[in-house]
């Protein structure tokens, strides 16, 4: 990224100057203007053509980074991972926790009656079986649940509960500098209880939830790039107005003043 920003600058420049240096030719041959005459504030025109290169190089490396930034991937296709129980008439309830976007996802699952045993689908894993404690809990973690979105967002695929007769929820939380995408997340959490988003499923159904988070600062970047571009581009149009306009009106004023003191 960082160096196909610096070879828009070069190649901007170099563009810039090839211009000015047909422009000048063409003058040469009209009028006979020396160097001098056609450009009397030559590191000036210099600066003003680096900065617009500079510019364009920085517009450009905003832009990538407003893309990477911006929901440029796809969600993830399966209902993976999946967890099922061994026949559990009560409810089943999965607490996940993901710090950020990276793997792995922490999760426990709470069964009542009694001890069970359960068995964890997922692609990159396989069938994992994990025996619930005397407490009626089971710990695991999730592996490749994480898909990503964007440059401060991501998908969660959240486990699918199958097997237990009873109704299941799946509780997640998030890190301190995370929150979950209402609006993209599929279904949409139905509550937000103690730090935790929920999603509760019927007995005897499956559930699958696909959720969104987004780093807390997404919503602020994205306003910081966009203004970034405007000024930038500002930059540029008012550079561009400069060198069209001022410079010549500059360079005709230089040709009259000795005119005018003699």
């Amino acid at each position: 990224m960082t160096e196909f920003s610096l070879a828009v600058l070069i190649v901007v420049f170099v563009l810039l100057c090839a211009a000015s240096l047909v422009s000048f030719g063409i003058a040469k041959r009209r009028k006979g203007r020396t160097w001098r005459q056609y450009y009397p504030h030559l590191l000036r025109s210099f600066m003003i053509r680096l900065a617009v290169s500079a510019a364009a190089a920085i517009s450009v490396f905003a832009l990538i980074t407003a893309a990477l930034v911006l929901n440029s991937h796809r969600p993830p296709g399966d209902n993976s991972p999946v967890i099922r129980v061994d026949g559990r008439g009560g409810p089943v309830t999965v607490d996940l926790a993901m710090e950020n976007c990276e793997d792995p996802i922490s999760g426990t699952i709470s069964m009542r009656p009694g001890p069970g045993k359960v068995r964890i689908y997922s692609d990159g894993e396989g069938i994992r079986e994990i025996a619930a404690a005397g407490d009626r809990r089971a710990s695991f973690t999730l592996d490749d649940a994480i898909a990503k979105r964007g440059l401060l967002s991501c998908y969660a695929q959240l486990p699918l509960v199958r097997g237990g007769d009873g109704p299941s929820q799946v509780n997640l939380t998030v890190g301190d500098e995370m929150q979950l995408d209402m609006a993209s997340s599929v279904p949409p959490a139905e509550a937000y209880t103690n730090g935790q988003w929920s999603w509760a499923c019927p007995a005897a159904a499956a559930c699958p939830v696909l959720a969104t988070v987004n780093y807390a600062i997404e919503d602020g970047t994205k306003q910081v790039i966009v203004l970034v571009l405007a000024a930038l581009f500002g930059s540029i149009i008012a550079l561009f107005i400069g060198e069209a306009l001022i410079e010549p009106i500059r360079r005709r004023l230089d040709r009259e003043r000795p005119g005018q003191s003699g």
